[in-house]
C-alpha cells in the first residue's frame, strides 16, 4: 500500500476524509448557499442567469 499502511489504516483514512470534504461542502451551501445568488444578482432581461 503507499506510504507502507494496512488496507484498514489506508481504508479508514479515505473513508474519513471524504466524509470531511462532504460535510464542509455541505456545510458550504448550508452557510453561504451560492446556489441562491442568481436571486440577488443583477442581470439583463435578454440573457438568462445561468448564461
Amino acid at each position: 500500500m503507499p506510504a507502507g499502511v494496512t488496507w484498514g489504516v489506508y481504508l479508514s483514512t479515505l473513508t474519513v476524509s471524504l466524509l470531511a470534504m462532504l460535510a464542509g461542502a455541505q456545510t458550504v451551501h448550508f452557510v453561504y448557499r451560492p446556489l441562491e445568488v442568481w436571486a440577488w444578482l443583477p442581470h439583463s432581461n435578454n440573457q438568462s442567469p445561468g448564461k
